[in-house]
């Protein structure tokens, strides 16, 4: 939950865990990359849940609140084609990439453990470093 990551974070903790809504029901451990800006987010979210029932969007079932925050993002957020909701991942793993080569981890080194963090594991690091990483390389 949003209130258990935002605990993790004030702990030190360098990674959250995420284990509703993620791809096949697995639970996965998430690098914070920049925690002031997601404390920052989460503290919103908190807000908002608060508004809404508990939930960031109050509808009955989770696969109904990404229908209708898809929906959302495409009618006023303009996030549609190459711009989708999947856009925020592309983000996460370029922002994760430059963190990890921050810290003195190669190229590969950084796109395996991005890959990881996007629940793809180890072995995928080429595909990360192809698919999520082209929009900013301009390989489009």
């Amino acid at each position: 939950s949003i209130k258990t990551w935002k605990q993790a974070i004030l702990r030190g903790d360098e990674r959250v865990r995420v284990i509703f809504g993620t791809k096949g029901g697995r639970a996965r451990d998430t690098r914070v990359v920049d925690k002031e800006k997601v404390l920052s987010a989460i503290n919103e979210a908190i807000l908002c849940a608060e508004k809404n029932n508990g939930k960031l969007i109050d509808m009955p079932s989770l696969q109904q609140a990404l229908d209708r925050y898809i929906n959302i993002m495409r009618r006023v957020g303009g996030l549609k084609y190459e711009n989708s909701n999947h856009s925020l991942r592309y983000a996460y793993a370029q922002d994760a990439e430059k963190y990890y080569i921050s810290k003195g981890f190669t190229q590969k080194e950084a796109s395996a453990l991005t890959s990881i963090d996007l629940g793809h594991g180890d072995g995928r690091g080429d595909y990360i470093k192809r698919v999520y990483s082209q929009k900013e390389l301009g390989e489009e």
